[in-house]
């Protein structure tokens, strides 16, 4: 649900931000950066307004802003895209520190030679699954426009999965429809090692794979732990 709080209950600081949407006068590439990194959760709102809520609500209010000037001001892409790309590098720069500070269980991910855009990970299979044992690397990629679009996220390490192709693209709704502001690369890790306990064979990337979850589990586990064995180990 969209919070209703009004432009006037948002907090002091973003007074600036808040007059120039209300007026509808185009914002200045300063006060455009200043008001995108308000949806980093660093904004309180109002009580009972939850984080997603007021992420929600100040993204929508800055992507009307950002269309709008583009429409009717010609905002070019060049100027827009450097200024999402810095609040991208601090949200990622911030997701990074807290990471190391307390990792995901069986994850771990971070940079490819010092580029913050993109990331390897690895998935240590979860116990009691036929991926056990095995070590699974991933690729993540951001887009400049992170946290307000979501990571491409894919596995480089071959895995027997019905939500996972052979190319390595995943199946999962907060990689696609159900992405929020709010999520981050730990929970997203968190939920790929929950899609290994427990696949979603109605909705499969691998129909083949799928349907030998369906008729036959046992194939499916003596499979899935073969393809372990000769990949991931």
């Amino acid at each position: 649900m969209t919070s209703q709080c009004s432009l006037e209950q948002l907090p002091r600081h973003s007074s600036l931000f808040s007059r120039n949407i209300a007026s509808r006068r185009p914002l200045s590439a300063p006060v455009l950066e200043c008001s995108a990194e308000l949806c980093l959760l660093e904004v309180v709102l109002p009580p009972g307004i939850t984080a997603s809520q007021q992420l929600h609500r100040i993204f929508q209010i800055l992507t009307q802003n950002l269309q709008a000037q583009q429409s009717h001001h010609k905002l070019p892409q060049k100027i827009v895209q450097p200024i999402m790309e810095k609040v991208a590098l601090k949200r990622i720069w911030k997701e990074l520190s807290a990471m190391n500070q307390d990792p995901p269980a069986q994850c771990s991910a971070g940079p490819v030679a010092d580029n913050l855009l993109h990331w390897q990970a690895t998935i240590m299979g979860p116990e009691d699954s036929p991926y056990e044992g095995g070590v699974f690397f991933l690729s993540i990629h951001f887009p400049f426009n992170y946290p307000y679009r979501p990571p491409e996220i894919s596995f480089i390490t071959r895995i027997f999965h019905p939500n996972i192709s052979k190319k390595g693209s995943i199946c999962l709704d907060i990689l696609n429809s159900k992405w929020s502001p709010a999520l981050t690369i730990s929970n997203v890790l968190l939920s790929i090692c929950s899609l290994l306990c427990d696949p979603k064979p109605d909705d499969p990337l691998d129909p083949e794979v799928a349907t030998i979850y369906h008729t036959d589990l046992e194939e499916y586990n003596k499979l899935a732990q073969e393809w372990t064995q000769r990949y991931a180990m």
